[in-house]
């Protein structure tokens, strides 16, 4: 699984040049991602410069929705004939851009051996596009991080009348490194917890704990006094799992407590990293009607992640169409 980390994209309104391509800001933007050439995300500074390749891709089923892989142009020490001796190495990273109308949302790949940080490559683009933005059209651009309104209890509360489950996402690589940061008391429901859910990763088997509304009530409405509860979102700091948020329908909308100092509290979300790599097939590589069937697929999975990313944003307050002064 590959996670993202979302970001909303500010147009900025501070002349007026800028007037007269306003309206068109999106389709301007949308312009910028044609072809691949059409961008160039190198970094000058000084008498340097830093080179990111990229590639993008537009979903057959909305243009407007582009996936981007760019990765920087790094070198690498490696070790051939006992000799040392350095070699490229770019490491992709995943960008998701919903340029539909009215939205906004840029979703970055966390990918260390690529950036690291995703306010790494925030930074890039950021500076690429307003440099951009701004020399043809007088309009500029920011990207600030989505922020969860304040905790897991506030996103819990704007969506607890349609909650009828919460299930906690164990995650299964980060057992042993929680347990030898964290002393839990004996006492400690998380305690036994870990200890059962370790030895079901040792099996290579995948934990889920759900707690569901109670029999007599038609929603599980927010319950900040509940030990488990606070329990189970303490341990999903400690080891970066996720929550989900069940509906009766039997939606899910996702949300991590993360850990991540540079990026805590950003709104994060995980797609299969396999349907992004199937839209970008290997050069040289004919596509066969199987291959071009998982496309098909993956496009689908695609769209349904943007859509998602859509109603974080809308739940938190940053929907498209809000316009602000000098900024949207």
């Amino acid at each position: 699984m590959a996670k993202f980390a979302h970001y909303i994209l500010q147009y900025i309104r501070d002349n007026l040049f800028a007037d007269l391509a306003w309206a068109r800001r999106q389709e301007l933007l949308g312009q910028l991602f044609v072809r691949n050439d059409s961008i160039d995300f190198t970094q000058y500074s000084d008498n340097s410069s830093e080179l990111h390749i990229h590639q993008v891709y537009h979903l057959t089923l909305n243009e407007n929705i582009i996936v981007m892989r760019i990765a920087p142009d790094k070198r690498k020490e490696v070790v051939q004939n006992f000799k040392t001796k350095l070699v490229k190495n770019q490491p992709p990273c995943y960008v998701i851009i919903d340029n539909r109308e009215g939205c906004r949302t840029i979703a970055i790949q966390r990918n260390r051996e690529a950036y690291h940080t995703t306010e790494t490559l925030r930074d890039v683009l950021e500076k690429t596009l307003h440099k951009a933005m701004m020399g043809e059209h007088h309009i500029g651009v920011t990207l600030h991080p989505q922020y969860y309104p304040a905790d897991f209890y506030n996103t819990w509360r704007y969506r607890q009348y349609n909650t009828h489950a919460i299930r906690f996402l164990i995650s299964d690589s980060s057992l042993p490194e929680a347990i030898q940061k964290k002393q839990w008391t004996e006492d400690s429901i998380t305690g036994p917890l870990l200890t059962f859910c370790e030895e079901a990763a040792r099996s290579g088997y995948p934990s889920v704990y759900e707690l569901r509304k109670r029999p007599n009530e038609n929603y599980m409405a927010v319950d900040y006094d509940s030990a488990i509860i606070r329990q189970l979102v303490n341990l999903q700091a400690v080891t970066g799992g996720g929550i989900e948020l069940v509906t009766k329908d039997g939606e899910r909308f996702e949300c991590f407590i993360d850990s991540d100092e540079q990026s805590q509290k950003i709104v994060t979300s995980e797609i299969d990293k396999g349907y992004l790599d199937a839209l970008f097939p290997d050069e040289g590589v004919t596509r066969n009607p199987e291959a071009e069937h998982q496309r098909r697929e993956a496009e689908q999975h695609v769209l349904e992640y943007v859509n998602r990313m859509k109603e974080a944003a809308n739940e938190v307050g940053v929907g498209g169409a809000a316009e602000e002064s000098g900024k949207v």
